[in-house]
């Protein structure tokens, strides 16, 4: 399964967040950086078990790795979205100070 398609079921989780992210065209955006966000936790939570557990199959591994990527990531998608949003006011703010002001 790809790491595109898990943030997807995992977005799909909550409909009302899924359908605002449709309808503001902000969906494969957001698909794309958490898709990202999962390979590199799944990578770095792999190198972790397969140093404390250096015995495991590496099939073992990559799955135990992949399901803890996968439950942090449920874990933080309120709070990165929360982030963000507060990002993307930061940025409208100072889009409007830069906006030179009427003459009158």
């Amino acid at each position: 399964m790809s790491y595109i398609t898990i943030v997807l079921a995992l977005l799909e989780q909550r409909p009302l967040l899924y359908e605002q992210l449709c309808r503001e065209r902000q969906l494969l955006p957001l698909l794309n950086r958490l898709a990202l966000d999962l390979k590199s936790s799944h990578d770095t939570w792999q190198a972790e078990l397969a140093r404390n557990q250096p015995v495991s199959h590496p099939l073992q591994l990559r799955s135990e790795a992949l399901e803890l990527a996968r439950a942090e990531l449920e874990r933080e998608i309120p709070h990165r979205l929360t982030e963000e949003d507060e990002a993307c006011s930061l940025d409208d703010a100072m889009a409007s100070l830069r906006r030179p002001t009427p003459s009158e």
